[in-house]
């Protein structure tokens, strides 16, 4: 099982994921964010094994998202699903050691397989 948190600032991606990632066996749903400060203060208490995470938020940013989890040293996969998908982005992302970037609305069915093979591999084997 793979427990998941959301950080999204939009109601309606955050119902569209939560519907997609019900249907895939072997993931459970630990919560979501719209801002920054929440999102940090949740990973934080729940450490959650993956974290979604759009950068643009209604408090801060992801990338505050990205700080917190690496100044607490969390052992969190950060997967990004953002529609702030241009190169530049990308690099900066890079740049922190986050090599899954998605664009949410042109790349969203490579997100999808990612997340199904992660959950595939981790339902195989304990954790």
């Amino acid at each position: 099982m793979i427990r998941i948190y959301h950080v999204e600032d939009s109601e309606i991606v955050r119902d569209q994921l939560r519907q997609a990632l019900s249907a895939i066996p072997g993931i459970q749903l630990a919560g979501f964010a719209a801002g920054a400060p929440e999102a940090c203060r949740q990973i934080s208490l729940h450490i959650p094994d993956v974290v979604i995470l759009d950068l643009q938020l209604e408090e801060g940013t992801g990338w505050d998202v990205v700080n917190c989890i690496k100044t607490k040293a969390l052992p969190v996969r950060v997967i990004i699903l953002s529609s702030l998908a241009s190169q530049p982005f990308r690099d900066r992302a890079a740049q922190l050691g986050l090599s899954e970037f998605f664009d949410k609305f042109m790349e969203s069915d490579q997100f999808l397989k990612t997340i199904e093979d992660l959950a595939a591999s981790r339902t195989t084997k304990p954790r």
